[in-house]
């Protein structure tokens, strides 16, 4: 699905970008294309077994995860830039527009980490992996409808055969008995709750690529910062809904009746987290991965 002719110009050379930028002052990781997407691939494919390995016993709410996941990713990038020295100038340089470009995908990407978090606790790993593939059906569109990149014939192609594929996987694990390599211990009901979250994860993964490369892209802000932003507004976002949840009684989350029992992480323990840092490598690398190429390449 990926199209060379209409990627970025740095799509077409080395992937093997140098500590410092072109533009000079913006950090980079020292990953090239290919490295990165295996990081990436090891990390997406690992992380349903995390998940359930690491929250056995303990109770990680959605809203948790996302904080969770959102504070490593926050300490991580800002460790980075403080490393490099940019911190301060890629402060004063992102403040200006900080709203307009990475509040949007920020907010959707709160959506769909608690989306994530439902299907991780909900299905099983591998029709978790295959499920969420179809997020490229979504960004070739998203990135068509968004940013005006054509696709080509055979993209069409790959898109159906996509949808397809993820149609096949719905009706299979949606029907299929429990046994024990199909979590026996969970019912059909929520098992289909975790269908229908990954895909709308996949959805959320999908504009979020269109929105992402715009503002990598096109506002040119370099990834560690558009991270830090992004971790920023998807707090203010699980916040913002969980304050509503309690004001209104809207059950949105599920979990505000659980937090005012317990409190916040109250019922976790530091391996139930260890989940929330492996995403957040993962958030922090599929960044630098749009940077130096673009959403459907990804």
């Amino acid at each position: 699905i990926d199209d060379p002719q209409n990627a970025p110009a740095d799509n077409c050379r080395s992937h093997r970008p140098s500590d410092k930028s072109r533009s000079g002052g913006e950090y980079i990781l020292p990953f090239g294309v290919k490295t990165t997407m295996l990081l990436i691939a090891a990390q997406s494919g690992m992380q349903p077994y995390i998940y359930r390995e690491c929250t056995k016993g303990a109770h990680l709410l959605k809203s948790e995860f996302v904080i969770a996941y959102n504070l490593n990713k926050l300490c991580m990038t800002i460790g980075l830039l403080l490393a490099s020295g940019s911190f301060m100038h890629s402060v004063t340089s992102a403040a200006k527009d900080s709203v307009w470009v990475a509040f949007p995908p920020g907010g959707v990407y709160a959506v769909q980490n608690m989306l994530t978090a439902v299907a991780l606790a909900s299905i099983s790993g591998l029709a978790y992996n295959l499920l969420n593939q179809t997020k490229i059906v979504w960004t070739a569109l998203c990135v068509w409808l968004l940013l005006g990149r054509p696709i080509r014939p055979l993209q069409w192609v790959a898109i159906c055969l996509l949808f397809i594929s993820g149609t096949l996987i719905v009706l299979d694990e949606a029907s299929a008995k429990g046994d024990s390599s199909r979590l026996a211990d969970v019912s059909v009901s929520t098992r289909l709750a975790g269908l229908i979250a990954v895909l709308g994860s996949a959805f959320c993964s999908g504009l979020t690529s269109a929105l992402s490369e715009r503002a990598l892209h096109r506002q040119s802000r370099p990834s560690l910062v558009f991270s830090t932003e992004l971790a920023l507004f998807e707090l203010v976002t699980i916040f913002l809904i969980l304050a509503i949840e309690v004001s209104s009684g809207w059950e949105m989350t599920g979990d505000v009746s659980h937090i005012k029992d317990h409190g916040i992480f109250g019922r976790t323990t530091a391996l139930s987290l260890v989940p929330t840092l492996s995403q957040a490598i993962g958030g922090i690398l599929v960044g630098h991965l749009t940077k130096i190429t673009d959403g459907v390449s990804k």
